[in-house]
Order: C-alpha cells, then structure tokens, then sequence
C-alpha cells in the first residue's frame, strides 16, 4: 500500500486518490480523484468498479457469459 492507501500491482500513477486497487502489469493506468475503485487492466480488458459493489460483478459476469 501506498500512503494513501492505494494497493498497486504494476504501472500506475495516482493523484488525489486513495484506497483503490490497480492492477495494471502491461499498461500504464492513471488515476486522479477517484477514492474506493477497483481497477485492472489485463489481457486487453479493463474493469473499473467501485469497491463497495464488488458483489454485482457476479452479474456482470453474467451478462457476459450470454
């Protein structure tokens, strides 16, 4: 974690952001002003969500298995 609580996994620049998940190993991702988000980047796909909905990601996934 970073001092704004931020947990990085990858490239990824912040400002005025804090307690977010980036996962990003093959791109760089920038985020600013955003707080509780989730976002990976992987394999040519992006998911941004915010934290607190985490459990609609079932739907989501759901959807896209149609």
């Amino acid at each position: 974690k970073d001092n704004n609580n931020n947990v990085i996994r990858g490239e990824s620049l912040s400002h005025n952001a804090k307690n977010n998940l980036i996962i990003s190993p093959d791109k760089l991702t920038a985020v600013v002003g955003l707080d509780n988000v989730a976002i990976i980047n992987i394999e040519g796909t992006t998911l941004v969500l915010n934290i607190d909905s985490s459990d609609d990601l079932k739907k989501l996934v759901k959807k896209q298995k149609q």
